[in-house]
């Protein structure tokens, strides 16, 4: 496959985000999001893998704006999209797209697949002068939806999971994005057609030029369709690599936890972890965010928080254990 230039589509900085909890003198502060940092490159895929609440959502909501930053720089391009709003929120959010993880509540019950479709071909300008029923129905034929005549008509309750995912990505792609943003979109669907929506994805990052993040829970998936992976628990990134690097030879004891759990994975018996508490995202947490479930816990584990440690070339991982 030919690769776009090496220039990164978005670059994200020492990402925070948090959310006030608490009411009266008890107020406080969560922060499922905390230094988070990575760059996706033209053409290229960045899976970001972790458990439910281990952030992952949160930051694709804010790479869109939806969710604010609380600290760190997000750049698109040579843009600073941090903090902006009004017209430049909405021009972002032309070269930025997101399918959501549900596509039974991401379309409206009442509108057809056209109408679906319609209102971003007449929002945004259009590279050609054409009818908007001929744009409808090549966005239509270039997510697998066809025949084109029926499939237009057609309400959200009339189609399968899989065909309304499959209208959630040409309505994203109907103002031709650089960077989509797919929050689980296989998660919710039949595992007979997992395979041909990410076969459909990646079809579109040769065709379309596009750039990914792909947010999963499922390294098997993370490994098919990313380039590299970065790994999250409670906010914090635990380890990154190219996706192979990462499968064969994981350091972090959360990645090996993840890969044990696996479906595939041979693992037999008890997974290696030592509880299955929650981390902790109050924003006066010390330590690791992994140290009360990990099997290589040390002292140092739970008060200080561990450094960036390269392995090898674009290999990095933040434990003590391999400080």
């Amino acid at each position: 496959m030919q690769r776009m230039n090496k220039s990164p589509v978005i670059s994200v900085e020492q990402l925070k985000v948090s959310f006030p909890v608490g009411t009266g003198w008890k107020k406080d502060a969560i922060v499922p999001v905390d230094g988070v940092s990575f760059s996706i490159e033209e053409g290229r895929v960045l899976s970001l893998v972790g458990e439910s609440g281990s952030g992952k959502t949160t930051i694709g909501r804010t790479l869109m704006g939806i969710v604010r930053a609380s600290g760190g720089k997000i750049r698109f391009y040579d843009q600073d999209v941090t903090r902006i709003r009004g017209r430049k929120l909405r021009d972002h959010r032309r070269r930025a797209q997101m399918v959501f993880q549900d596509p039974y509540g991401s379309l409206n019950p009442v509108r057809t697949v056209a109408q679906h479709l319609e209102l971003p071909l007449r929002r945004n300008p259009q590279p050609r002068n054409a009818p908007i029923s001929e744009l409808i129905d090549e966005l239509l034929t270039t997510v697998g939806l066809t025949p084109v005549e029926v499939m237009r008509v057609k309400y959200p309750h009339e189609l399968s999971g899989g065909q309304r995912q499959r209208v959630a990505i040409a309505r994203a792609l109907a103002v031709r994005p650089k960077l989509l943003i797919a929050d689980e979109p296989i998660s919710m669907l039949d595992v007979s057609i997992r395979a041909e929506i990410l076969q459909l994805l990646m079809g579109l990052r040769d065709t379309m030029h596009l750039s990914y993040l792909y947010i999963t829970h499922d390294l098997a998936s993370a490994r098919f369709f990313g380039d590299r992976i970065l790994v999250l628990y409670g906010g914090q990134v635990m380890e990154e690599a190219d996706s192979e690097t990462l499968v064969e030879d994981p350091r972090h004891p959360y990645t090996r936890l993840l890969l044990a759990a696996s479906p595939g994975s041979g693992h037999v018996g008890l997974l290696p972890e030592t509880s299955n508490q929650s981390p902790d995202l109050s924003r006066s947490r010390q330590g690791c965010p992994f140290a009360n479930r990990c099997p290589l816990v040390m002292d140092i584990c739970r008060v200080e928080r561990p450094q960036r440690t390269k392995i090898t070339e674009g290999h990095y991982t933040s434990c003590h254990a391999e400080a």
